[in-house]
């Protein structure tokens, strides 16, 4: 067994996450654009407004993918993904859901950065048999302003 000092590692990660694949799986006719990098339990990344897989810190995401396989994924009609752009919550997490069963996720973990954050307590609450745990940064509660 060879041992893999943590620089090396975080190096390692670091330049998958720069130089990771975007992917593309169809669903329910439309296109997602998505990105996995890292081995583990599955994280999935949903964005903030406007965002795409290029808004990402990939020092982040390569941190995370020293544990984790991290999943980050463009919503409809956002950058690489086709469809029209949905203008709400729950049609966002419903094509969250669609994406993750597509890519035979049984449960995982989400990580909701704003609009995302929004999403992702949405999904909590209308499939909480797919979310093991959630993180929620810089959100407000879903619903009307």
């Amino acid at each position: 067994m060879t041992e893999v000092n943590s620089s090396e590692s975080k190096a390692n990660t670091l330049s998958e996450a720069l130089n990771s694949k975007t992917k593309f799986i169809e669903v329910n006719g439309q296109r997602f654009a998505y990105r996995s990098i890292g081995t583990g339990l599955p994280i999935i990344m949903l964005n903030r407004f406007r965002g795409t897989l290029d808004t990402w810190d990939p020092a982040f995401l390569g941190g995370l993918a020293g544990t984790f396989n991290v999943i980050t994924i463009d919503y409809s009609g956002v950058g690489l993904s086709t469809g029209k752009c949905a203008s709400d919550v729950l049609s966002m997490a419903k094509d969250v859901k669609a994406v993750a069963e597509a890519l035979k996720l049984s449960k995982f973990i989400i990580v909701g950065w704003s609009l995302g954050a929004m999403v992702t307590q949405t999904i909590i609450t209308k499939y909480p048999e797919l979310v093991s745990r959630a993180i929620l940064i810089g959100t407000t509660p879903p619903g009307k302003n």
